[in-house]
C-alpha cells in the first residue's frame, strides 16, 4: 500500500537506476495523490530508464510464457497483459527482485473493480448495459486464466485464480501502449502510474532514447497535483477498467 516511505522508496530505486525525476512529493489523507514540491517546466520532464519498466517480454521470459510462445496458445482478452500479469505474478515471489518497490507501491485492494463485486451489489444494475459489460469482461477473465492453467498445468498449483485477477485488473488499468524501437509494447511504468486520472492533465508522454518520458507544455506550480489522463471515456468504462467514475463527466454516453 503506498505511503510516503514506499512512495520515497520507488523514488529512490528510480533515481539509482538512471531515471531522472524533478521534485515530486506524495499527498497523503483521503485519495493519494502526485503533487510538485518545487516549480516544475517542461525542460525538467520525468524519465523512466528502460531497464525499470516491465513489458510483454519480461512475461515471455518466463517458464510459463515461453511455453504460451512456444506452443503459439491464443485466444487471451489481451495476450500482452496477461503475459506481464504472469510475470508479475512471479516475480513477486522472489525477495531479491529487481522491482521490489515498485510492487511496494501498488495496490493491495482490487475491490473497486465492479467484476468482483458480489450479485448482491451487482444486482442494484440490473437492467443497465454495464451489467452485461461486467459479466463479459469477468468471463474473458476466468477464460484466460484457465487457458493458461491448460497449458501449464503447474500454474494452478503456484496461483489461484484470485491472485491473477486482482494483478491482471492492476495491469488492466495501469499499462501504457509505447513504442520501443517502433514496435507498439504494452508496458508497466513506475510512477507514470501512479499519477491521478484528470479532465485536463498537465502531463503529455511518449518513449525516446532508452527512457520513458512525461512533460509538461506549462510550469507546474509547488504543491499542485499533477494530473495525466487515462484518455476520454465515458463512465461506464472508467468504472469498468479504472475502478473508478467521475462527476459530471462531459464524456458520458447512453448507448
Amino acid at each position: 500500500m503506498v505511503n510516503k516511505k514506499t512512495f520515497n522508496g520507488l523514488l529512490s530505486w528510480l533515481k539509482k537506476n538512471k531515471s531522472i525525476i524533478p521534485d515530486l512529493k506524495l499527498r497523503v489523507g483521503g485519495e493519494p495523490g502526485i503533487i510538485s514540491g518545487s516549480n516544475i517546466v517542461d525542460d525538467i520532464p520525468i524519465k523512466i530508464h528502460e531497464p525499470c519498466i516491465i513489458t510483454d517480454n519480461n512475461g515471455k521470459r518466463t517458464s510459463y510464457g515461453k511455453t504460451l510462445m512456444e506452443n503459439n496458445v491464443n485466444g487471451f482478452q489481451n495476450k500482452s497483459l496477461t503475459l506481464i500479469t504472469i510475470f508479475i505474478l512471479v516475480d513477486m515471489k522472489n525477495p531479491n527482485s529487481f522491482y521490489k518497490d515498485y510492487y511496494k507501491v501498488l495496490p493491495t485492494k482490487t475491490t473497486n473493480f465492479p467484476v468482483l463485486w458480489g450479485d448482491d451489489v451487482l444486482g442494484i444494475l440490473k437492467g443497465a448495459d454495464i451489467l452485461y459489460k461486467i459479466y463479459e469482461r469477468k468471463q474473458y477473465l476466468i477464460s484466460d486464466y484457465k487457458l493458461i492453467c491448460h497449458n501449464c498445468p503447474t500454474f494452478k498449483n503456484d496461483f489461484s485464480f484470485e491472485q491473477f485477477i486482482n494483478i491482471r485488473l492492476l495491469v488492466g488499468s495501469r499499462n501504457f501502449g509505447i513504442f520501443i524501437n517502433g514496435v507498439k509494447t504494452s508496458s508497466m511504468i513506475p510512477l507514470g502510474d501512479s499519477f491521478n486520472h484528470g479532465v485536463k492533465p498537465q502531463l503529455t508522454w511518449g518513449f525516446n532514447n532508452d527512457f520513458f518520458e512525461m512533460r509538461s507544455s506549462n510550469i507546474i506550480e509547488s504543491g499542485t497535483e499533477i494530473y495525466d489522463s487515462y484518455g476520454k471515456k465515458c463512465n461506464s468504462i472508467l468504472l469498468l477498467t479504472y475502478g473508478f467514475i467521475l462527476d459530471d463527466n462531459e464524456n458520458n454516453s447512453i448507448v
